[in-house]
């Protein structure tokens, strides 16, 4: 029989947070927010999303785990730029 474990708001396992490196690569984030990474590079250029350049590429992004996070969460996160 399967058995349905009841877990408070917000600790269901699928819920949580995945473990993630501190700092994170282009290719981690747009994992993380399930889009391409077009749309990671897109969103840094607009300065809607949080990133530090580093190296001498042209779109060699790094990302704060924390900041993406803190990011995701807001409100703001999810307001048409204009």
């Amino acid at each position: 029989m399967l058995s349905m474990r009841r877990y408070p708001v917000n600790e269901a396992p699928e819920l949580q947070e995945p473990k993630l490196p501190e700092v994170l690569t282009t290719k981690e984030v747009a994992t993380l927010l399930r889009v391409c990474t077009k749309t990671i590079y897109t969103m840094v250029e607009r300065k809607i999303l949080p990133a530090r350049k580093v190296g001498n590429g042209k779109r060699d992004y790094r990302f704060s785990r924390d900041r993406v996070l803190e990011w995701l969460r807001s409100p703001q996160s999810f307001a048409p730029k204009r």
